[in-house]
């Protein structure tokens, strides 16, 4: 299975196709297409991402390659908390299970600091509840690995665009 993005930019916005292809005997079988992006207003902005499945980052680091957007990978909480005293990120792209703390307990901490700053939960919990159990911790939005990129795209924009 091969991976491919291409990005192309009009009317002040960047969009990108992400086109997975597998190959059949010599010939190219399209097997899925996403068309997605990012506005303007997103240009420039920090993203915190804190997880320590390198995989999950990589492919956040793929999907905002194209868009000038700031990203800061930690691994571990304490990571995170160490720059979070001296930055703050316009957003937190958030693992909810870190090797040192719980992501959720990590994001209390967060926002009981900065109530109004996003936190998404970028999960593989995916069982009945689990989408509650964030949001009730404080996460802004949840969405569980593997991530649907229109999805993503979506809530990154309405987060980054304000």
């Amino acid at each position: 299975m091969r991976n491919y993005t291409v990005f192309f930019k009009q009317n002040n916005s960047v969009f990108g196709l992400w086109v997975k292809k597998s190959v059949t005997f010599g010939s190219w079988v399209l097997t899925n297409l996403y068309v997605f992006g990012m506005n303007e207003k997103t240009l420039r902005k920090k993203v915190f991402v804190v997880d320590d499945d390198f995989p999950s980052y990589q492919l956040i680091e793929e999907l905002f390659s194209e868009y000038q957007v700031i990203l800061r990978h930690f691994i571990t909480g304490q990571e995170l908390m160490q720059r979070f005293e001296k930055e703050l990120p316009d957003l937190i792209i958030m693992d909810v299970q870190l090797p040192d703390i719980d992501g959720l307990e990590l994001t209390r901490q967060i926002k009981s600091a900065e109530p109004s700053l996003p936190v998404i939960a970028y999960t593989s919990y995916a069982m009945p509840g689990d989408r509650d159990r964030c949001l009730e911790a404080g996460c802004d939005e949840y969405m569980s690995k593997p991530i649907d990129l229109d999805v993503f795209f979506e809530v990154v924009n309405d987060f980054l665009s304000d």
